[in-house]
């Protein structure tokens, strides 16, 4: 059994800005394949130490539509935010996760004027398999850690879309395996927190499990939701003190060889816990 073990909402932010730093650097000592690797995702480029600037417009698809295009014009500002080394049947695939800041709002995609684009490529080499346009929220990062091993030739990664507001952090976590090189999103997890109230305060944090299944090419995946209510770190100066509760949550989901897809399996409890945090949004 592997696992990928969640930190809480509480580290989110923290996280985002930490890849965005640590592709700051990247930028500025880009090696030729990196460099080689954004021309061919964006076109041509003017790069200076801090970032890079698209010289020509870009459309691209959007996770889990078919139609729908993200648009990057001329000026789009561009940043190195992470990559990723995974697996997909053995053979080892580069991700790479660079955020853009488009000229101007209302454009298709992204968040306002903010975009985050990944790219998938075989280790090695500088043309793209697969390009998506993957912002929905504030920020966008890989989750911590972001790999978690499917199996001994097969590996699946998560992304964070992520806002908080008044003490009230919004996280959409999205779990994704390669199929034939290209992006295939497996499912989606959304979560929520509150810092205050006293007993009302709780937090989410998310586990992920895969477990054997045999049979099958791919294992079992089970997500696990752990809701901390009245968590000791928000209830301090709460007089009296609130007891600490847990409760999980849970789904699973099982490889369809026929389809060619993960599909959810009856009877989680997720979506329970989706009516609770609508609720209190």
């Amino acid at each position: 059994m592997n696992t990928l073990h969640r930190r809480s909402l509480l580290a989110a932010a923290a996280l985002a800005l930490a890849q965005a730093a640590t592709g700051a650097r990247a930028d500025a000592g880009a090696d030729a394949l990196t460099s080689a690797r954004a021309r061919a995702v964006f076109g041509a480029l003017e790069t200076t130490d801090d970032g890079s600037t698209m010289l020509e417009p870009r459309r691209l698809r959007l996770p889990g539509t078919s139609r729908e295009r993200a648009m990057l014009p001329i000026g789009t500002r561009l940043r190195l935010q992470a990559t990723h080394r995974v697996h997909e049947a053995g053979r080892a695939h580069d991700l790479l996760m660079w955020h853009g800041e488009r000229p101007g709002a209302g454009l298709p995609g992204g968040f306002d004027v903010d975009v985050t684009v990944l790219a998938v490529f075989r280790a090695g080499e500088s043309a793209p398999i697969d390009v998506a346009e993957v912002q929905t929220d504030r920020q966008t990062y890989f989750a911590d850690p972001a790999v978690l091993a499917l199996s001994p030739t097969d590996d699946a990664f998560e992304l964070v879309n992520h806002h908080a507001n008044a003490g009230q952090p919004y996280a959409l976590n999205a779990l994704y395996h390669l199929r034939g090189g290209r992006l295939r999103r497996i499912a989606e997890i959304d979560l929520l927190g509150s810092f205050a109230g006293c007993a009302k305060a709780f937090e989410q944090t998310l586990r992920w499990r895969s477990v054997p299944d045999e049979g099958r090419a791919l294992p079992r995946l089970v997500a696990e939701v752990q809701v901390v209510h009245a968590p000791l770190v928000h209830t301090e100066a709460c007089r009296p003190r609130p007891a600490v509760r847990r409760t999980l949550y849970q789904a699973a989901w099982r490889w369809d060889a026929a389809g060619d897809r993960y599909r959810a399996e009856p009877g989680g409890t997720l979506e329970k816990l989706a009516r609770w945090n609508e609720r209190r949004r």
